[in-house]
């Protein structure tokens, strides 16, 4: 699958959402009435949304998704004198990033899960784009996203990753690029070494799909409220004072609690397809008609 779709003047990215379905799980009851409630709110931005925040977490949901709580710091762009702060600083979120030129989405979305995850991804794995979001302004950056679901149904692989052991490799990143901050040496290797060396992610875990989705929501929470002791520790440390929205991310996982197995989204991401596909068909036409009338 190729999505050709382009936006001019828009910076695209592309992220992968592992999704898998809980065995012996059903969904507890009223939980879509509520999600669809939740998922109206936030859209309109409805004067209520902070009490959303108060709530315990949701009851626990039919899906888990694989995501990676971002390092706080940003070692690539920070200097021996200033200290830069990550996109996103502690949140747990899906593997993405900006494309490159000449790159397809897909091939975007496994190579950044690739490099923070530090997981190969196999030939055959099935990528199918959910859906496409514009990202709220952070940081001065906003971003056209390509959300690609890649399911354990259709990819077994994802139900044998060794969790802890990939949590370890990334410690061990962490570790070499501390250790070659503390001795300065870091500060002299070129902007492709440190790209290398220099940790994103600071682990990995499977989380509840709606749980996921109410730690999005708190990024709004006043006082702060902390995703874990991690980021309340690196925020500290850096001065860090408020969280950044993660409303897309969360509007995605909510969108994802509506379905009830994995068909249903494989067909949900089918129609989606063929729609923005006949959507970019239509964009051609409009030009070619455009460059017509101007003859």
């Amino acid at each position: 699958m190729k999505i050709k779709i382009k936006i001019k003047m828009q910076q695209s990215a592309a992220t992968i959402i592992c999704l898998r379905r809980k065995k012996g799980i059903a969904s507890p009851k009223n939980i879509m009435a509520d999600i669809k409630q939740m998922l109206e709110m936030v859209r309109n931005n409805h004067p209520s949304v902070p009490k959303l925040m108060s709530r315990a977490p949701p009851k626990e949901t039919i899906w888990e998704v694989l995501m990676g709580q971002s390092e706080v710091q940003n070692w690539l762009r920070s200097s021996s004198s200033e200290q830069a702060i990550m996109r996103y600083p502690g949140e747990y979120k899906f593997p993405g990033g900006v494309q490159d030129e000449g790159e397809s989405l897909e091939a975007t979305a496994i190579r950044e899960f690739e490099e923070e995850f530090l997981i190969p991804v196999p030939k055959n794995t099935k990528l199918r784009l959910f859906n496409i979001k514009q990202t709220k302004v952070v940081r001065g950056k906003s971003f056209l996203m390509y959300n690609f679901v890649l399911i354990s149904d259709e990819n077994p692989w994802l139900d044998t990753l060794d969790v802890n052991e990939i949590n370890s490799k990334l410690q061990m990143k962490k570790e070499k690029c501390l250790e070659l901050v503390n001795s300065k040496e870091f500060w002299s290797l070129s902007p492709e070494e440190k790209s290398n060396i220099s940790p994103e992610v600071n682990q990995i875990t499977w989380l509840d799909t709606g749980y996921a989705a109410w730690l999005s929501l708190t990024t709004r929470a006043e006082p702060i409220k902390y995703v874990n002791e991690y980021q309340k520790k690196e925020f500290e440390r850096l001065g860090v004072t408020r969280r950044d929205p993660m409303f897309q991310t969360m509007a995605t996982l909510l969108e994802l609690l509506q379905f009830q197995d994995s068909q249903s989204i494989i067909e949900h991401c089918e129609y989606f397809e063929k729609t923005q596909n006949e959507n970019e068909k239509e964009e051609i036409e409009i030009r070619k008609l455009k460059k017509l009338s101007k003859l």
